[in-house]
């Protein structure tokens, strides 16, 4: 079993570094799928590394982690039971460091056009704006476009990028 969960995270590990991701900004998690003898349904139960299954009294260890899991799931355990192992599970995970937000254009280019739009039965003078020329706050009425959105901000709502460049709208009711 070690010896399949060792492969299984090389080969996870391949596969983020093949995909960019920084060594020191990937792991992978092991976990086996066991169940009662004789039942249709299991439960995941993680493991603490690729070699714990090599190790001594593994049998028991993980026996008792799946009757503590069924208690916790099920309400009732079996300990005296046999049990199953039905599965192998590795899981990589990569992330990757933050970058820097798009750099901002000029001010005078930030408003496209500008339209009459109804907003509760009033015609305001309202800006369409792209939404890669944005930065700091935005007081609605607004509408900003991009290649897969329109955001609509109403009047009296104010739209922030936020240091990700995400644009948070708060709402007032």
């Amino acid at each position: 079993m070690s010896r399949n969960f060792v492969t299984l995270e090389e080969d996870a590990l391949a596969a983020l570094s093949a995909q960019g991701v920084p060594d020191e900004r990937h792991r992978v998690e092991h976990a086996v799928d066991m169940r009662y003898e004789g039942q249709d349904y299991t439960l995941t139960i993680p493991l603490r590394d690729a070699a714990e299954p090599a190790g001594p009294g593994f049998l028991e260890t993980i026996a008792a982690r799946y009757a503590e899991a069924h208690t916790g799931r099920y309400g009732h355990a079996t300990p005296e039971a046999p049990v199953e192992f039905v599965m192998l599970r590795s899981t990589g995970f990569g992330s990757f460091p933050r970058t820097a937000a798009a750099t901002q254009q000029a001010p005078e280019e930030r408003a496209a056009y500008v339209r009459d739009v109804i907003f509760d039965g009033a015609v305001h003078s309202t800006p369409v704006l792209r939404r890669s020329s944005l930065d700091g706050e935005l007081a609605g009425p607004a509408i900003v476009v991009e290649e897969t959105a329109t955001t609509v901000i109403p009047p009296g709502c104010v739209a922030t990028v936020d240091p990700n460049g995400f644009l948070i709208v708060k709402v007032n009711l």
